[in-house]
C-alpha cells in the first residue's frame, strides 16, 4: 500500500527553530540573514524527499517453523527485513501480530532497525500462545521516519498466514467413575433385539432412533413420538460432549475457562482412545450447527479446533447443552458413557443428564470453573450439582485438565 505521511511532534520544534533563525534577517534586515533559515528549510525538505522516495522499496516478511502447536509452546518466527533502495533506511519500526480470529487475544511486537542501502536482514525471535484456535499472524504495519524524525511515513500491510494452537492433553489413569457405574456400562452392552418387547420404559423420540423403535400406540396418545426404552441399546464408548457457552466475565477467565473444556474433554477422550474403546466428540460449531466428529487422534485436531468458538448463553440461547445431549446422546447408536465439560451447570443440563442416567447411560459431569471466582458466581454455578450426586453421577469441579492426572 502507499505511505501514508504524518507529522511527529519534532515538526513543532521544527517550526520554532525555523522561526528563531530567521530572526538575524530581520534584525539586519538584509537577504543574508535568511541563510541559516533556507538551509535549514531546504534540509527538511531534501529529507522530507528522501523519505519519498523509499516509498515501496523496503518489505517484510514473517515466517514461521510451525503451522501448529500446543498450548504454552514456543513457536520460532523469522523475520526478514529487505530495502530495496539505493538509499539508507535512517528509522524503521515494524509492527508484527498474533491474534485470535475473535480478537479476544492479540499481542504486538516492535521491532526497530536501520537498514543501509540494499542490504537484508534477517532476525528471529520466539513466542508462546496461551489460548486455543486459530492464530493470525504477520506484519500489521510499517513505520519509517526521515533523517530528522520529523515526518512519519506509515504503510499498513496485509500479509498474514494462521497458526493452529492445539489444546494440551492431560494423562489421565483413569475417569472419576464410580464401580458401580462401571459395572452398569458393562451391563448395558448385553445384546437386545429392537423388534422385540423386552424394553424398561419409554422415552422421547431422539434423532437417530429407528422408526422400529417408536411406540405408536403411545405416541398417538401422546401427541408426539415416543421411543421404547430397551434394556440396551448402545455400545461401552465414551462420546465427549463440550459445551463452549462460557458465562461473561473477565476476558482473560473467560478464554482460561474455554481452554479447560476444550483440554478436559481432549483429554478424555484421549483415554478412551488408549483404552481401545469407541468415542466420539460433539460440540456446537461456529456456524451454530452441532459436530459430531470422530478424531484419528485428540492430539492432533487439525481442523476441528477451527470449528471451536466460545460463546455466552445471552447471544445463543437455541445452542444449549441439553439439547444438544438430547439430539445426539439419546440415540440407539450412541455411546453408554457420556463425559460432559462445561463451566456452567444450568437446571436443564442436571435435568437431561438425570434422565441419561435413568436411561441406562453413565453421565459424567466435568465442571470447570476458574480459580478467581467469587463466592457467589462458584454457587451460582454449582447449584444443581446435588441433584446429580443424589442420582448418582459422577461429577468433578476443576479449575484444569492437569488436575486430572494422577
Amino acid at each position: 500500500m502507499d505511505l501514508k505521511l504524518k507529522l511527529t511532534w519534532k515538526f513543532f520544534a521544527f517550526l520554532g527553530v525555523l522561526v528563531l533563525s530567521a530572526v538575524p534577517a530581520v534584525m539586519t534586515n538584509s537577504l543574508l540573514g535568511y541563510g541559516a533559515a533556507l538551509l535549514i528549510l531546504t534540509s527538511v525538505l531534501l529529507s522530507l524527499l528522501w523519505l519519498c522516495l523509499l516509498k515501496g522499496k523496503v518489505r517484510f516478511a514473517l515466517d514461521t517453523e510451525t503451522q501448529s502447536c500446543v498450548r504454552g509452546e514456543e513457536a520460532l518466527f523469522q523475520v526478514r527485513a529487505e530495502n530495496a533502495s539505493r538509499l539508507p533506511v535512517a528509522g524503521l519500526n515494524a509492527v508484527f501480530f498474533l491474534s485470535d480470529p475473535d480478537g479476544l487475544d492479540e499481542q504486538t511486537t516492535g521491532l526497530r532497525l536501520t537498514l543501509a542501502p540494499r542490504e537484508t536482514r534477517a532476525f528471529s525471535f520466539t513466542t508462546a500462545f496461551p489460548h486455543i484456535g486459530n492464530y493470525r499472524a504477520g506484519v500489521r504495519r510499517v513505520e519509517m521516519t526521515d533523517l530528522f524524525g520529523i515526518f512519519r511515513a506509515v504503510r499498513a500491510e496485509e500479509q498474514s498466514y494462521t497458526v493452529e494452537i492445539l489444546p494440551r492433553v492431560a494423562h489421565l489413569t483413569a475417569l472419576p467413575i464410580t464401580t458401580d457405574v462401571r459395572t452398569e456400562s458393562a451391563r448395558s452392552t448385553l445384546p437386545s433385539p429392537l423388534s422385540g418387547t423386552d424394553y424398561t420404559g419409554v422415552r422421547e423420540y431422539a434423532f437417530g432412533d429407528p422408526i422400529k423403535s417408536i411406540h405408536w400406540k403411545l405416541s398417538a396418545h401422546a401427541g408426539g413420538l415416543m421411543t421404547k426404552q430397551l434394556e440396551s441399546y448402545s455400545n461401552a464408548g465414551v462420546s465427549v460432549v463440550l459445551d463452549f457457552v462460557i458465562p461473561a466475565s473477565d476476558g482473560a477467565a473467560r478464554l482460561d475457562e474455554f481452554d479447560a473444556v476444550v483440554e478436559c474433554g481432549v483429554s478424555a477422550g484421549d483415554w478412551a482412545a488408549r483404552q481401545g474403546m469407541d468415542y466420539d466428540l460433539i460440540f456446537y460449531r461456529r456456524d451454530k450447527t452441532a459436530l459430531r466428529t470422530v478424531p484419528a487422534s485428540f492430539r492432533t485436531l487439525h481442523g476441528v479446533v477451527e470449528e471451536m468458538r466460545m460463546t455466552d448463553a445471552e447471544t445463543d440461547a437455541e445452542r444449549s447443552l441439553a439439547r444438544l445431549l438430547r439430539e445426539n446422546c439419546q440415540g440407539v447408536y450412541s455411546q453408554t458413557n457420556i463425559v460432559v465439560c462445561a463451566s456452567v451447570l444450568t437446571r436443564e443440563t442436571a435435568e437431561m443428564l438425570v434422565r441419561l442416567k435413568q436411561s441406562g447411560r453413565t453421565p459424567i459431569l466435568l465442571l470447570v470453573l476458574a480459580e478467581g471466582l467469587t463466592a457467589r458466581e462458584r454457587e451460582r454455578r454449582t447449584a444443581q450439582l446435588r441433584r446429580l450426586q443424589s442420582a448418582n453421577i459422577a461429577c468433578r469441579v476443576l479449575s484444569a485438565a492437569r488436575e486430572l492426572e494422577g
